[in-house]
Order: structure tokens, then C-alpha cells, then sequence
């Protein structure tokens, strides 16, 4: 029996606030260390006494029976974390005050390891793979008691190794009001950052210029600042640890999204409507494209994305009216898939309104025309198979944990 000492955040859903903290019992799983070369890896977070710890852990099969860290050989981490991963490489990313963030991989056996492990000197904003041996990485300080300079790293995925840190001032991004991360993508030697700014000044928080999206460009690898594009026809691109700002085509091209609704976390709602822009690969500066994606949903606002490949996204879309919505409130979600080439939101029938997992990444695999993602509905969470090109769904494998953080195929 493998005992894991619970340490890590709240997370409550319903209303977005995260906090860390420890608790004195330890919870017990099984880990017998016999489930090797599993193509997949579920990140899941498992609460015990309001406190919650991760466990990364293998899996065969989203589809049948019951995905729980008993009796499967897996890696813990502690305290509040979030995903990325790079070539096969898990990152597990510490916030809300950890600084340190962890290399998974798979070993020689075929079982989950930790490779290695680093220190920021703050916690990440953001971390994206940027080739095929580099991630780059971003840490932007929560306000300017923290500093008025930010840091951006490579980071190299083999080794694990800090191969570049270059120190930035904060008012590259802006002179008056304070900038978080929302996106970030590596296209043609540029690295893309979208982000909205809050005024620090007042508790709590307030949005500022919440009806325009904004865009920093920094050159690759060099990491130097290029430009910031600006663009009225939408709001800000992204929201609050969503990280749904900026996402990437098989084209290199790129598509920002504005969403900024008072449920994912701004103090006031956009007089925009929910749209994707478009940047062309390689370029400073939007183009014509133009897609009231709010609109073709029939007056809803999307709100969690993942980008699925052929202009396709999987979308959690608000069933609620604007007028309707609480500041971070994360529910009553429908399943949709939006083309932004056809500029088209179908529902998925299958798959029930339900809530959301308190403003994570999204973090689904997509393997030969299926999406495979977990979502919490009927009171319990389960995995979904959706069929990319129909906009159909079936339920899957039941997941033992409060929420999953990631999921990921490695090879």
C-alpha cells in the first residue's frame, strides 16, 4: 500500500477561488505498479477533507469500467498544479505560490517517472512547447507588489535543463495597468502572448479595456519584444487560467477568442460579442476574418476550448443569457462543436448540460476522429468519446476523482 499525504489547493468549481493548503490525514492508494506502457495519462485531483492532491496516473481505456488511482502504478504531486506536455514529456506546473515544476515521462519499463525537477523564482503563467526540443515559458508576477519585471524562459525537454532566462520589463506589455497571461503559442519564430489587463489598484481587481483583444509578439528563440496587436472588433482574447486565448492551426496560422463574460472572472461583461479573430502565420497584425461565434450559437457565449485540427474546436458553451451570469460562476454548459472555417456551433445531444471544472485548461486527446474528454454529468464524472465530424458522443469510463486536471496521449 503507497500512501500519499494530501497537500495542495480548494478548488471550488462553482466559484472559481483556489486556495492551498494541508491537511494531517493521509488518504491510501494502491499502487502495485503493474500497468506499464498504457498509451494514455490522466492528471486527477482527488479531494479529501476540502483539500485536494494530484496524482498523474496510466490508463488503456477511456471507455470501460472505472479510471481511480487505486491499483495503478502513478506519480503524486503536491500542492496546486497545472499541465502541459511536450513531445512525451508531462510538465507539472506548481502555482498559486509553488514555484517548482516536475518532468514525467515514461522509463525504460514502460512506467511513469519522474525524470527531473526545477525552480522558477515565481510561479508559471504559462508554458508552451515551441519546437521539437524546446518549451518556452512565461512568469508574469500576480500584481506589481511582485515586481514591475517578468520572466521568460526555454526550457530544454529532454534534460529538463533552464537553457535560457532573459528579464523583461512589465511595461512591454503595458505602461498603466497590470497584464495576465490568457494564450500563448510558438508560430514561424514568434512567440504569441494574449493577455487583459486588471487595475491592481482596487480590491478586489477590476478589468481594464475589456473591449479589445490583445496580442504580444516576442522573436524566437532570441526573446526579444517585437510588437503588441491590438483589435476593437473583439474583447479580450481569453480569461482567468482558462488559457483559451490563442490556439494554433495545422497551418501555423492562428485564431484568437474572446469570450469576456463576468463568469469567467472579469467585473464586468464586454459590449462585444463572443468571436474568433485570425492571424495569419507569421505576421504582426490581424486580418479581415472576422466570426460572431456568440451569435451562430444563438446568443450563448462559449467558454472552455480545446482545438481539435481542420478549424474544428470542442467547445463547453454557456446555456445562460449575460443578464443571467454571476461572476465566476462555471455552469449550466452545453457540448458544441464550433468550425471557424465554416463558421458553424453544432450540439452535441449526447452529452448533458452540465458544470464546469472551475476554469482549467482544457485538456482532452484527440485520436483517429474522436475527442476523448471528462465531464462531469449526472453527479458523477465520466469520460466522453465525441465524434469530431458528426457532433455525436458516447458516454465512457467513469473517473474516481473530484476533477481531472489533464489528459494526455504519450507514445
Amino acid at each position: 500500500m503507497r500512501k500519499f499525504k494530501v497537500f495542495a489547493s480548494y478548488l471550488l468549481s462553482a466559484t472559481f477561488l483556489l486556495g492551498v493548503t494541508s491537511c494531517d490525514n493521509d488518504t491510501d492508494f494502491e499502487g502495485d505498479n503493474t500497468l506499464a506502457n498504457a498509451p494514455y495519462v490522466v492528471c486527477l485531483g482527488i479531494t479529501s477533507n476540502s483539500a485536494t492532491s494530484y496524482y498523474v496516473v496510466p490508463v488503456s481505456d477511456f471507455m470501460n469500467g472505472t479510471i481511480s488511482a487505486s491499483g495503478n502504478q502513478g506519480i503524486e504531486q503536491n500542492g496546486y498544479r497545472s499541465f502541459q506536455i511536450g513531445n512525451n514529456s508531462i510538465f507539472s506546473i506548481g502555482g498559486l505560490g509553488l514555484t517548482d515544476a516536475n518532468i514525467i515521462t515514461k522509463g525504460a519499463d514502460g512506467k511513469l517517472q519522474q525524470k527531473s525537477s526545477f525552480v522558477f523564482e515565481q510561479s508559471l503563467s504559462g508554458i508552451e512547447q515551441a519546437d521539437s526540443e524546446n518549451m518556452v515559458a512565461v512568469d508574469i508576477p500576480t500584481s506589481p507588489t511582485g515586481g514591475n519585471q517578468f520572466k521568460m524562459y526555454l526550457l530544454n525537454i529532454n534534460s529538463g535543463a533552464i537553457t535560457k532566462k532573459v528579464t523583461k520589463p512589465v511595461n512591454e506589455l503595458s505602461t498603466s495597468d497590470w497584464p495576465r497571461l490568457t494564450g500563448m503559442t510558438v508560430s514561424d519564430n514568434k512567440i504569441y502572448i494574449t493577455y487583459y489587463l486588471t487595475d491592481e489598484t482596487q480590491k478586489p481587481s477590476v478589468t481594464r479595456y475589456i473591449n479589445k483583444a490583445y496580442v504580444a509578439v516576442y522573436s524566437y528563440p532570441e526573446l526579444e519584444y517585437i510588437t503588441t496587436m491590438e483589435d476593437e472588433r473583439a474583447a479580450i482574447a481569453g480569461s482567468w487560467n482558462a488559457y483559451n486565448g490563442i490556439f494554433q492551426t495545422e497551418s501555423g496560422d492562428m485564431y484568437t477568442f474572446s469570450n469576456t463574460s463576468i463568469a469567467n472572472g472579469f467585473t464586468e461583461n464586454s459590449t462585444k460579442k463572443a468571436a474568433f479573430l485570425h492571424i495569419p502565420k507569421g505576421t504582426t497584425q490581424f486580418d479581415d476574418y472576422y466570426f460572431d461565434v456568440e451569435t451562430a450559437a444563438g446568443g450563448l457565449k462559449p467558454v472552455h476550448l480545446q482545438y481539435l485540427g481542420n478549424g474544428k474546436f470542442f467547445a463547453q458553451v454557456s446555456t445562460l443569457q449575460s443578464e443571467e451570469m454571476t461572476r465566476w460562476a462555471d455552469k449550466e454548459l452545453k457540448a458544441c462543436i464550433i468550425d471557424v472555417k465554416e463558421k458553424t456551433v453544432k450540439d452535441i445531444p449526447q452529452i448533458p448540460v452540465h458544470d464546469g471544472d472551475g476554469g482549467q485548461r482544457m485538456s482532452g486527446v484527440i485520436e483517429n476522429g474522436y475527442f476523448y474528454i471528462p465531464l462531469a454529468t449526472d453527479g458523477a464524472l465520466y469520460f466522453y468519446k465525441v465524434d469530431i465530424n458528426n457532433a455525436t458522443a458516447e458516454r465512457g469510463a467513469k473517473v474516481a476523482s473530484n476533477f481531472v486536471s489533464a489528459t494526455f496521449k504519450m507514445n
